[in-house]
């Protein structure tokens, strides 16, 4: 089977978020299973170029000509016209022969795609992720109705059980996890070494919950007073044009924490890594996620892990309890959830090694791969509508 996948982005040189990392563990599990695997990737500004790398032919192309239009008043409905158009110009010049095409629902990359089978793989859409950047209006309508349109011309949607349930469209669908990455378990945290360190990785953004920790920094210490939050990612600003980054150290000044809060600004894989090597827990408190791989990336290396209760989640902690689940902003809740981590590291290890087994069971790019290839085929046996 010939396989195209659409997406901006593709590791490493833009694999800059979950699209990203679902491909880049996606893609050569499928070429592993015997597909041949293509990856399209358009960004503006970046040199065209085609090398094959884990049996993976990336095609990397730049935005080309640019549309004359409305950019300046509707800049993120311009945006994905853009980027359509420039995705399907590049899809005709690979040719013909592929047996089906993948793109996310993101940018509205399959909204110009002529190539059926169309299976649009469900991840964030502008729809879920404009409210909590604070965009509204006319050009957000228009943004979000360009990415329901290149939804509503797949042949198949694919995405998570909770993904779906929140899509209401007439096209069939199937529920597939995310694959995840097993490593070797990291270094567990003793009590007996440095200071416990609770992880959160992530953008510096009210979305992605770390106030929510930072809040909680008090009420750990009270019971581990030694305890550091360390934040891992890149700031970003508030809808006035400040820094996050800013407001969350003045906070800890405020709450008598300052000296709890350690930040490193870097993003990706490495930085990751690091950080949760040897740390006591792992804290994903976001208020909404398309899955979490931050949370699978900590299972996945028996990190302890503390969650909010955002549904997605359930698809990397199970709802067998293993993991703990902290409702809502109760900065007490999650004190005490991320205390009661660090006064008992062994049970809290236990827990992370069982859900590391599940995802072997379940989330294994192996076992993810074999799945898509069946529903590419189900996309392809539906295509002749």
């Amino acid at each position: 089977m010939r396989v195209l996948l659409v997406s901006q982005e593709y590791p490493p040189e833009t694999g800059w978020g979950g699209i990203g990392t679902y491909l880049g563990l996606v893609a050569p599990a499928l070429a592993a299973a015997g597909a041949e695997v293509h990856v399209l990737s358009v960004v503006d500004g970046q040199a065209d170029e085609t090398r094959t790398a884990d049996g993976v032919a990336v095609h990397r192309r730049g935005l080309g000509r640019r549309l004359r239009g409305p950019g300046r008043v509707l800049p993120q409905t311009w945006k994905r016209l853009e980027q359509a158009a420039a995705v399907a110009r590049a899809a005709r010049a690979l040719g013909t022969g592929f047996d089906v095409v993948e793109s996310p629902e993101w940018m509205a990359e399959s909204l110009l795609l002529r190539r059926r089978p169309l299976v649009v793989r469900l991840h964030s859409s502008a729809a879920q992720v404009f409210p909590f950047v604070g965009r509204s209006g006319l050009d957000a309508r228009l943004a979000i109705a360009a990415e329901e349109r290149g939804i509503a011309r797949a042949d198949l949607l694919v995405g998570t059980g909770v993904q779906l349930a929140s899509h209401r469209h007439a096209v069939p669908d199937v529920a597939i996890s995310y694959p995840v990455a097993l490593r070797e378990p990291r270094s567990a945290w003793s009590p007996s070494e440095a200071p416990p360190r609770i992880v959160f990785a992530g953008r510096f953004e009210h979305r992605k919950g770390v106030d929510r920790l930072l809040e909680a920094l008090p009420a750990i210490r009270r019971r581990v007073p030694e305890a550091i939050l360390e934040i891992v990612g890149r700031d970003t600003t508030t809808a006035d044009g400040g820094s996050v980054l800013a407001g969350l150290r003045e906070r800890a000044a405020a709450l008598g924490v300052a000296d709890g809060l350690r930040v490193t600004e870097r993003w990706g894989r490495d930085a990751v890594e690091e950080a949760l090597e040897g740390a006591a827990a792992c804290a994903v408190p976001s208020r909404w996620e398309s899955f979490g791989y931050v949370a699978a990336e900590a299972l996945s290396g028996a990190t302890p892990l503390v969650v909010s209760d955002w549904p997605s989640f359930r698809d990397v902690t199970g709802d067998d309890g293993l993991v703990p689940i902290v409702f809502g902003d109760d900065s007490e809740a999650w004190g005490d959830a991320l205390a009661r981590a660090i006064e008992d590291p062994g049970a809290a290890r236990e827990a992370a090694l069982a859900g590391r087994e599940r995802l072997r069971e379940r989330s294994s790019p192996a076992v993810v791969a074999g799945q898509t290839l069946e529903a590419y085929a189900r996309a392809g046996a539906g295509s002749a509508r």
